[in-house]
């Protein structure tokens, strides 16, 4: 993650196919217990990007580790 809100997530090719812009992910930073949202902006070869959608909070440290999850099952907004 960085400064600006862009995060960069790395997928297998086979279930990246699965998700498109607009999509929305959930984003898990250690030590905060509410995960932030974010929507997916590109994808190139499991190479996923998205933006940070709600304001940043306390324990936001660019250049972090994260976890992300998106939900394939429910349609990109």
């Amino acid at each position: 993650m960085d400064v600006s809100g862009t995060i960069e997530a790395f997928f297998p090719v086979a279930m990246a196919s699965q998700i498109h812009p607009h999509h929305v992910a959930r984003v898990t930073m250690k030590g905060v217990k509410i995960p932030f949202k974010a929507e997916v902006i590109s994808v190139v070869n499991g190479r996923i990007m998205l933006q940070l959608i709600e304001a940043m909070s306390m324990g936001f440290i660019p250049g972090e580790a994260c976890s992300v999850t998106i939900d394939t099952t429910v349609p990109a907004e």
